[in-house]
């Protein structure tokens, strides 16, 4: 019983992966180079902004309608 949940967890966790790579896929070059830097690399805003020539106000709300865009990505794929 026990290899069955470890079976069961792990296509859960592969479904969400796989949901996940694709709803980052639907990211714009912009969303998608902000969010990898702030959450992959731990940036700043504010070196995210310099790095791609805008302000860091700019940098936060590409980084939130990323995250938002992907949330209802990932939402839409599970109903």
């Amino acid at each position: 019983m026990e290899k069955e949940t470890e079976r069961e967890q792990e296509a859960a966790r592969a479904l969400m992966v796989e949901r996940l790579q694709e709803a980052l896929a639907t990211l714009t070059p912009r969303q998608a180079s902000c969010l990898h830097a702030r959450f992959w690399e731990g940036k700043p805003f504010k070196e995210i902004a310099e790095a791609e020539g805008f302000t860091t106000s700019a940098g936060h709300c590409t980084v939130r309608n990323a995250i938002i865009e992907v949330t209802r990505n990932i939402i839409s794929s599970a109903a």
